[in-house]
C-alpha cells in the first residue's frame, strides 16, 4: 500500500514537472527575439491599448509590460504603404508617448539592419501612420515590433520603464491582388451638344484596390488607346468627335510613376506593358477593354453659290412682247382707215 502512494505522488509530481517545463518552454518560446519589456513605476503603467494595421485591429488592453501576437498578421505586397494607428492606456495624468516600429524584412532574427525600423513618432493618446513595406523585399511571414514609452525614445530590446512591447507578423506575398474591374459606358453612343461631348461610365464595384493602392480612370482615342485625359472619376468632356474609351487604373503611387504619361503620345498599351498583367514587373491593374463610346459630331456644313448674282430674264421677255403686240394693233387701225 505504501508502495503505492510511493508511485502516486512520484507520477503526479513527474507530471506536475511536465506541465511546469511545458509552461516554462511555452513561456521561452513566446519571444524569439531579444527580451523587450515595459516595467511599471510603483503601480503606474502605460501599455498598448488597441494597434491597428492593415487587416490587424487588435485591441489588447494591458499585457503587464509584453504581448506576443505574432499569430495575426497582415497581408500585403512589396512596395505598400500599410496604414497603422497606435492607441494607447495608461494610469497616470497625461497620455503622451514615443513610438517605434520594427520589421524583421530579411528574417535573420533582428532588428538591427538597415530598413528594419519603419516608423519613429509621437502620439498623444493615439498616433497614425504608415509602414513602407519595401518593393524589394522577399515575400514571407515578417515579424514586427511596435513600442511605445512615456519617456524618450524606445529601442528594440531591454526593460525600460513605463511602455509596452508587442510582436505581430507581416504577410508579403509577391502574388498581385490589384484588380481594375469592368466599366459599362452610360451611353454607348454619344452627339454633341452644345460642341461638346459628355462621357461617362459606371464600375461594376468588383475592383480589388489593397492597401496603399489608388484608383484613377483614363480616356483613351482610337484603336491605338492614345491616353487623352485622367480623371478620380469616370466622367469625361470631349471637343472633338471619334472612337474613345474609359478605363479602370488601380495602382499604388510608389510603384507606379504617373508623371511618365504624355498625353496624345503615351498610350494604354504602354501603360499596361509595364504591369505584371502586360508582362513587367509592377502590381498594378488596368481594364484595357474598358468602356467603348462613340461620339458623333454631325455637321451640315455650308453651301457656296456657282454664281452670287443672277439676272432674270423673264421680265424683258415680257416688255418685248408686249411692244409687238402694241405695234400690231397700231398697224390694223392705220388699215382700216384706209
Amino acid at each position: 500500500m505504501k508502495n503505492n502512494n510511493k508511485k502516486s505522488v512520484l507520477h503526479l509530481f513527474v507530471l506536475f514537472a511536465s506541465v511546469m517545463s511545458l509552461f516554462g518552454s511555452l513561456s521561452a518560446s513566446a519571444q524569439t527575439y531579444c527580451t523587450s519589456q515595459g516595467q511599471s513605476l510603483l503601480t503606474r503603467r502605460v501599455w498598448i491599448e488597441r494597434f491597428e494595421f492593415g487587416t490587424v485591429n487588435n485591441q489588447s488592453g494591458n499585457n503587464n509590460g509584453y504581448a506576443n501576437f505574432t499569430s495575426q498578421a497582415a497581408a500585403t505586397t512589396p512596395g505598400v504603404n500599410l496604414p497603422f494607428t497606435i492607441t494607447s492606456g495608461n494610469n497616470l495624468l497625461f497620455s503622451f508617448f514615443s513610438a517605434r516600429i520594427w520589421v524583421d524584412y530579411n528574417g535573420n532574427g533582428d532588428f538591427n539592419d538597415a530598413g528594419d525600423l519603419a516608423f519613429s513618432g509621437n502620439g498623444n493618446g493615439t498616433l497614425s501612420g504608415a509602414i513602407s513595406v519595401p518593393a524589394s523585399v522577399s515575400s514571407g511571414n515578417k515579424t514586427l515590433r511596435v513600442v511605445i514609452k512615456r519617456f524618450g525614445l524606445p529601442d528594440p530590446c531591454g526593460n525600460y520603464v513605463l511602455g509596452e512591447t508587442e510582436d505581430y507578423s507581416v504577410s508579403i506575398t509577391n502574388n498581385c491582388v490589384a484588380d481594375a474591374g469592368t466599366l459599362a459606358a452610360v451611353n454607348s453612343n454619344e452627339c454633341f451638344k452644345n460642341g461638346v461631348g459628355e462621357l461617362a461610365a459606371t464600375a461594376s464595384g468588383t475592383a480589388v484596390v489593397p492597401p496603399g493602392y489608388s484608383v484613377i480612370y483614363v480616356l483613351t482615342q482610337g484603336p491605338g488607346l492614345v491616353i487623352q485625359q485622367v480623371n478620380s472619376s469616370p466622367v469625361f468632356t470631349v471637343t472633338t468627335g471619334g472612337n474613345y474609351t474609359i478605363h479602370t487604373l488601380v495602382y499604388n503611387p510608389l510603384t507606379l510613376d504617373l508623371s511618365i504619361v504624355v498625353p496624345g503620345q503615351t498610350t494604354g498599351f504602354d501603360v499596361n506593358g509595364l504591369l505584371i498583367q502586360g508582362g513587367g514587373s509592377i502590381c498594378a491593374s488596368l481594364d484595357v477593354a474598358g468602356a467603348p463610346i462613340a461620339v458623333e459630331d454631325p455637321n451640315a456644313g455650308t453651301l457656296t453659290a456657282v454664281v452670287s448674282d443672277y439676272c432674270l430674264m423673264v421680265p424683258v421677255l415680257l416688255s418685248q412682247l408686249h411692244q409687238m403686240e402694241i405695234q400690231m394693233f397700231l398697224q390694223d387701225i392705220k388699215q382700216s382707215m384706209f
